[in-house]
């Protein structure tokens, strides 16, 4: 289990060298990662995996969420030159939300609460928040998690349970369907058997 540690960001990848480590919430949702809402968090910065469930604590998106956001990135960038917790945070948001599909998954999974009404926009603010900032290094535990999440993502079988078994019904269905494919191929065998006797 991964999570971000008060004083761990020591890294020296940099936002960009990493930018290639980030999957969309989509993208990554396809390839069997769960999203849910981190609930006993105190931090907002604290994501957490475990397995294949990607904790992310509640985040609520208003009118007023761009500004708070950008006068406390442009604090952190001149009075915490070393450090970039927020920054590396709306870095992680920016990419796992490109789209308002990405959006709309992290909605329905409880993690963002949209007051805009409109996930485009939602999707259009963070990535714009991350430009002009500063990445002096980015946060160990985020590329961590990232990392694994990639670990997870690269398996082809996980793509597959993701899609065939991701409800009690697909899984039923592509149970019988591999077990009439092995029961057709054990006839196949046999009446070649019988017609070489």
């Amino acid at each position: 289990m991964a999570s971000l540690s008060e004083g761990e960001n020591d890294s020296s990848l940099t936002r960009f060298t990493i930018a290639g480590l980030f999957l969309s919430a989509t993208e990554l949702k396809e390839a069997g990662v769960k999203f849910e809402v981190k609930k006993a968090s105190q931090c907002l910065l604290d994501l957490q995996l475990s397995g294949h469930i990607l904790r992310i604590p509640f985040f609520r998106v208003e009118d007023i969420t761009e500004v708070v956001l950008r006068n406390l990135s442009a604090f952190e960038q001149c009075h915490c030159i070393n450090e970039s917790y927020l920054a590396d945070y709306i870095a992680v948001l920016d990419f796992l939300i490109n789209t308002d599909k990405d959006v709309d998954l992290l909605i329905k999974n409880g993690i963002i609460e949209n007051w805009l009404g409109d996930s485009n926009a939602v999707a259009k603010m963070f990535n714009g928040l991350g430009v002009n900032i500063m990445y002096p290094d980015f946060n160990v535990q985020y590329s961590l998690i990232f990392q694994r999440l990639n670990a997870f993502c690269a398996r082809p079988w996980n793509k597959k349970v993701a899609t065939y078994c991701n409800t009690p019904c697909k899984t039923v269905v592509s149970i019988a369907g591999i077990f009439l494919l092995v029961l057709t191929v054990i006839q196949t065998v046999f009446s070649i058997l019988q017609g070489v006797h």
